[in-house]
């Protein structure tokens, strides 16, 4: 995961693109957005019509970009971060 953060940050870095982190924020919900409307396609429920339904693996890469991209601006390790929640969710299950 890390290998991939670092990458991320290099296309950032490339592109010159200067975005922060609200900015960061709200393209990542625009992302959960897309899928959600694939996802209304997939189950049957009304969308608009007119619009352009997005592809679902389209709006998951979008999604995993954007989400990583906030943990460098934010300072977070991905997988370590991700070992810590999976060890906590462990403690919990086994308390139960």
């Amino acid at each position: 995961m890390r290998d991939f953060q670092e990458y991320i940050q290099k296309v950032m870095d490339v592109s010159g693109q200067q975005v922060d982190k609200v900015e960061e924020t709200l393209l990542l919900f625009e992302q959960l957005g897309r899928l959600a409307k694939a996802m209304r396609v997939d189950v049957g429920l009304s969308y608009d019509s007119g619009s352009q339904i997005p592809k679902k693996d389209d709006a998951l890469a979008g999604l995993l970009f954007y989400t990583v991209n906030l943990a460098n601006h934010l300072g977070i390790n991905l997988e370590t971060a991700f070992r810590a929640r999976e060890n906590r969710q462990k403690r919990r299950k086994n308390r139960e």
